[in-house]
């Protein structure tokens, strides 16, 4: 059997968690009524927290622990009539094996199927399916079920849950969203939260932003995998910005200082004129309020042929849209310029950037990393927090009239993707 061995020891060697299959995904008490059911779910209950975490190296040592859950796995594997909360039990066992190369992968994948075929209409073992899968270093499928089961309970979940989803997220490298999970959106208090030893490497991850520091740009810019839309997004969780971007676009941008914005320019030539490519830019600068004037926006407003002016919606915020125009410029077969500012002022959301940030796929990159080794090491970067003043965005785009329709329909479906926080 081959597991992601290699992913479960970057994660055991970076963090002192462990992702763990939850017997509170399991009602006891709608267990079948059978006294050998109850002495051997009782068995596995007292040896649970040995076994319940990959300690491969301590195999020898757990053999009786893994005895005990064999024995129930077997039992319920042999058991003709059963009830959904005993074949969670059964899943919950091999989960336990699995971490010490006593199930298969196969097995694993067989059992849920069972249960998704038979109970289509339950959630639980998705929850423990999902556990698994996140352990095994296929942290998005496993967090992807956990939101399967998320969204069957209608988001009514309790805290070990939201431990295990918390978790599930820091694995996808994004601790901002793992914080506000773990705390359900700052409604429970730090001191409040049962797994003190998550929240700690929770917090470890997140850095405090201040305008008056320099950054890098890899501290200020990430670019996420390929989604399922077939853009990429530029992401800011330091600015609350998230943009998508496809790859053959000119794209360049720069990260903030204490004397200049961040800056994103997009340079794309997606439209013909004459057999010929045509193409516009969409400029975006973002100017935190410590450093932002009214003069700037003023200058820039001078400087257009401002035609019309509305407010429109951006990820349901109010920006103000200047139309501008200039038929002396690209006065040929484009039928002069003709562009629009955007302009509006974002306050810090309640997350402070977790909005923006995209999944890494670790296992991917792992899989694909040029080191042979078995052993390959992955450390999740810390995530900036979101600058805690407002941001002001600036964003310019220069087209034409010729493809007046078309740069719109553009804008419409890159702002529709967009996300300001």
């Amino acid at each position: 059997m081959k597991k992601n061995m290699y992913f479960m020891l970057t994660m055991t060697f970076i963090l002192s968690v462990n992702l763990f299959a939850n017997p509170a995904a399991i009602d006891f008490n709608k267990l079948s009524k059978d006294s050998k059911l109850k002495e051997l779910s009782n068995d596995f209950l007292e040896v649970y927290n040995s076994i319940c975490f990959p300690d491969y190296m301590h195999k020898d040592e757990k053999s009786d622990d893994l005895l005990v859950a064999n024995n129930l796995f077997e039992y319920l594997s042999k058991k003709t009539k059963t009830n959904y909360d005993d074949q969670l039990l059964k899943l919950l066992a091999m989960r336990c094996l699995y971490n010490f190369d006593e199930i298969t992968q196969d097995q694993m994948k067989e059992t849920f199927n069972f249960l998704e075929e038979k109970y289509s209409k339950k959630a639980e073992h998705h929850w423990i399916y999902g556990n698994y899968l996140a352990s095994t270093g296929l942290s998005i499928k496993g967090k992807n079920e956990l939101e399967k089961y998320l969204n069957m309970k209608k988001n009514r979940v309790n805290e070990s849950f939201l431990n295990d989803y918390s978790y599930s997220q820091f694995l996808c490298a994004t601790p901002l969203k793992a914080y506000y999970t773990l705390t359900n959106g700052g409604s429970i208090p730090e001191e409040n939260i049962a797994n003190q030893n998550l929240l700690n490497i929770l917090k470890q991850n997140i850095k405090e932003s201040s305008w008056s520091e320099t950054y890098e740009v890899k501290d200020v810019w990430k670019i996420s995998d390929l989604d399922s839309d077939n853009f990429n997004y530029l992401y800011s969780t330091m600015l609350g910005v998230s943009l998508p971007v496809k790859g053959h676009w000119n794209l360049k941008f720069m990260p903030i200082n204490s004397k200049a914005p961040a800056m994103i320019n997009l340079g794309i030539r997606d439209f013909t004129l004459n057999d010929l490519p045509l193409g516009i830019s969409i400029l975006f600068l973002i100017y935190p309020e410590s450093i932002y004037t009214d003069d700037t926006e003023e200058s820039l407003k001078k400087s257009l042929n401002i035609i019309k002016t509305e407010t429109v919606k951006i990820d349901n915020k109010n920006f103000t849209k200047y139309t501008y125009e200039d038929l002396s410029k690209y006065n040929d077969d484009r039928q002069g310029a003709l562009g629009y500012l955007y302009t509006a002022k974002i306050m810090p959301g309640a997350t402070f950037g977790a909005k923006c940030e995209h999944d890494i796929d670790i296992a991917s990159i792992m899989k694909n990393s040029e080191n042979n080794s078995k052993e390959k090491f992955f450390r999740i970067e810390p995530a900036q927090k979101r600058l805690n003043e407002a941001v002001n965005i600036l964003i310019l785009v220069d087209s034409c009239n010729v493809i007046a329709n078309e740069t719109q329909q553009l804008l419409d479906e890159i702002f529709s993707k967009t996300v300001f926080e």
